[in-house]
């Protein structure tokens, strides 16, 4: 069929992606907004909390973007997944960090120190 004029005019949205997933798009500000947004409708003072709901959206963006492939390009899928596994990776820093921070006990544990200061 024919292209309408609406969807040549919104084809920066998804000529990216293959054509059965032409709805990926919305999935993606989805994530940025429940990273950027929705974690930060958790309390102030549950930062564990928010650090761990941001690693678990993380983690299922990134099992999605792998399960799916949506892009047209194999280096985009790539891409994307290696950028969501970074996300992953500074997420699950940042909570180690928080342990650490919250708890010396469990810090030491893990063979950090008391305090975190072998962590870096």
């Amino acid at each position: 069929h024919e292209p309408s004029f609406l969807s040549r005019a919104t084809a920066f949205l998804w000529s990216d992606y293959e054509t059965k997933f032409f709805w990926w798009e919305p999935i993606e500000l989805l994530r940025k907004l429940a990273l950027g947004g929705f974690v930060l409708l958790l309390p102030q003072d549950h930062q564990l909390g928010r650090t761990l709901a941001a690693l678990l959206a993380s983690l299922l963006f990134l099992a999605a973007q792998i399960a799916l492939r949506p892009f047209r390009r194999l280096a985009d899928d790539l891409l994307s997944s290696a950028m969501q596994l970074c996300l992953v990776f500074i997420f699950l820093a940042s909570l180690l960090l928080n342990v650490c921070e919250n708890s010396s006990d469990l810090c030491a544990k893990f063979g950090l120190g008391d305090d975190g200061e072998g962590v870096f």
